[in-house]
């Protein structure tokens, strides 16, 4: 995945330009009409990757020229989200997550919490050019107590996959995210790492 590449780019090389053409070339130019390579998640990789890039450069010039295009990716998802603020894929639309078998049936859980993160990152951009982050910061936590009450399965003690199905399926990767991302609690993660690890 090319999404990959960039922070895989930083981390052994730590060539910015590499990483910089890399960030242009997926996004491409406005307006926005589909996600990148058609997967949603790709999107919301990308958007996260700027804030990514960032960290591991403090290169504030580069993100400040390419926002625009990171918060019009962002405001192109969040016109496919449904009332609860979870967001779905159109027809064309691919989800990928990492091949798994997942329960794709609805919404899925790890599209919602990379959804967030998306929110955060644009947040976190925004605070650093100086501009009000209340928007994302709002939509991000409303959007984790909505996973938190459609996904959180008591029961197993884990997120599930999709709550639309009524397979209440579990796989690893919304789980995973949870813990990464810092969403899931003390007690959650406790028990999402006693699941798979």
């Amino acid at each position: 995945m090319r999404i990959r590449a960039i922070l895989l780019t930083s981390i052994c090389f730590f060539d910015k330009d590499i990483c910089k053409r890399m960030i242009l070339a997926l996004r491409g130019n406005d307006p926005v009409t589909e996600h990148i390579n058609t997967i949603v998640d790709y999107s919301m990789y990308w958007i996260i990757s700027l804030e990514n890039y960032y960290n591991m450069s403090g290169d504030l010039d580069f993100i400040r020229m390419v926002y625009p295009k990171m918060e019009s990716l962002l405001r192109y998802c969040m016109e496919q989200t449904d009332e609860q603020g979870f967001i779905y894929g159109r027809e064309g639309d691919w989800i990928y997550i990492d091949w798994a078998e997942l329960d794709k049936e609805g919404t899925l859980c790890a599209e919602q919490l990379l959804l967030a993160r998306s929110y955060e990152a644009v947040a976190s951009v925004r605070r650093l050019l100086g501009l009000d982050a209340e928007e994302f910061i709002g939509r991000k936590e409303a959007l984790l107590n909505n996973i938190r009450q459609f996904f959180w399965d008591k029961e197993k003690g884990v997120f599930i996959d999709s709550y639309q199905s009524g397979r209440r399926n579990v796989t690893r990767h919304a789980n995973i995210f949870a813990v990464l991302f810092g969403y899931a609690d003390e007690t959650e993660t406790e028990s999402i790492l006693h699941r798979f690890f």
